[in-house]
């Protein structure tokens, strides 16, 4: 996949260099514009036609990659969500317990200040 993107990267490098040839001094002349930039326009097609198939191999390189790695990390993935969703559903429902408990101890408490309220 390395040498793929490589090559890719290769084949737009040339392209670039016929959209934006390198500054030179003096300029170069060119004695039939006509000819000359039906030349480069044959060039920029052979060189871009490279740098697409470059892509393309390295796309399927890598959906090729992501099939044959996804489904196990995926498993994988949903298996430790679910465990730490579990964990996380136990801890509140421990809290819950917890709570309730104080509610119901304050609760208690309520009620006895109120029957000593009414008694006195």
């Amino acid at each position: 996949m390395e040498k793929t993107l490589k090559d890719m990267n290769e084949a737009l490098a040339s392209c670039m260099t016929l959209v934006i040839p390198p500054i030179e001094y003096p300029p170069q002349m060119r004695p039939n514009p006509v000819q000359h930039d039906s030349t480069d326009m044959a060039d920029l097609t052979e060189h871009m036609s490279n740098f697409f198939f470059q892509a393309k191999k390295l796309e399927l390189q890598l959906l090729a990659l992501d099939e044959t790695e996804r489904p196990a990390t995926t498993a994988h993935e949903l298996e430790a969500e679910i465990a730490a969703l579990e964990a996380e559903l136990s801890d509140k429902n421990d809290l819950i317990d917890k709570y309730s408990d104080v509610i119901r101890g304050w609760e208690g408490k309520f009620k006895r200040l109120d029957s000593k309220m009414n008694a006195s």
